[in-house]
């Protein structure tokens, strides 16, 4: 059943305005006629303003197709917005965090922090802010305590999604990465990568069924890719690393 669209109110409207500057947040159109304003994971239930960015009509379109624009990309976006903020907005976009967190993940308690404009999320009970720990270029854009933050479930999400399209692709089936990864967030409110570490699971057995389920790999008789575990020894031991 296909989810009822929320409007975001007179009052949201005019914070997610001023928060972008008066113009697209994606490419500085400046024409009040042409914006709108988009639910950025995709659920269009969910209107706090954590979830909201001020968009031209163009480039509504583009982030609604998912591809163009991704859902990811906006986040990143929507964190460099909100770091030129007023302090006095913190209080009230971690509050929006910590809501969307939770309706998203389905999760009893969620941890947010804010450091230097970017959401930190762990599952404890209380709201404070922590310095983030050093990265790896790969990781560094992803909240602590997200799937896109550890690099081994980084990896691994990203080399399923990489085989999926493979397999799609080889089924005459269009497909990219991204296109999994914004299936995803829309059966858990969140892509993988921003999704809280305890969806690994399920964001794992989501990219394997989309690999199992085509023609492609169907008729090869073994498996497409390799495990979780078989990942992990090789980023440990790449000497041992085979080809699949």
């Amino acid at each position: 059943m296909a989810k009822s669209r929320k409007e975001f109110t007179p009052l949201q409207r005019r914070q997610l305005q001023k928060e972008a500057n008066n113009e697209c947040a994606w490419c500085g159109n400046k024409d009040p006629e042409d914006w709108q304003f988009h639910h950025i994971n995709g659920n269009p239930e969910m209107t706090v303003l954590a979830n909201g960015i001020m968009l031209c009509r163009n480039c509504h379109g583009k982030a609604d197709n998912g591809y163009s624009i991704t859902m990811d990309q906006l986040y990143s976006r929507k964190s460099e917005l909100q770091k030129a903020m007023p302090p006095e907005t913190e209080k009230s976009n971690i509050a929006g965090a910590k809501k969307i967190l939770k309706s998203s993940l389905q999760s009893n308690e969620v941890n947010v922090g804010n450091v230097g404009g970017d959401f930190v999320f762990s599952p404890k009970s209380e709201v404070h802010i922590h310095q983030k720990p050093r990265k790896s270029a790969d990781t560094e854009k992803y909240p602590d305590g997200t799937i896109g933050s550890d690099m081994y479930a980084h990896g691994y999400i990203k080399y399923l999604a990489e085989k999926a399209t493979e397999a799609q692709i080889k089924s005459n089936i269009k497909a990219t990465p991204q296109k999994f990864y914004t299936l995803f967030a829309r059966d858990h409110g969140l892509t993988p990568f921003f999704s809280l570490l305890e969806k690994l699971p399920a964001a794992i057995e989501f990219m394997q069924k989309k690999i199992d389920g085509t023609r492609f790999a169907r008729g090869l008789g073994y498996k497409f890719y390799h495990t979780f575990d078989e990942h992990k020894a090789m980023i440990d031991n790449p000497k041992g690393r085979n080809k699949r």
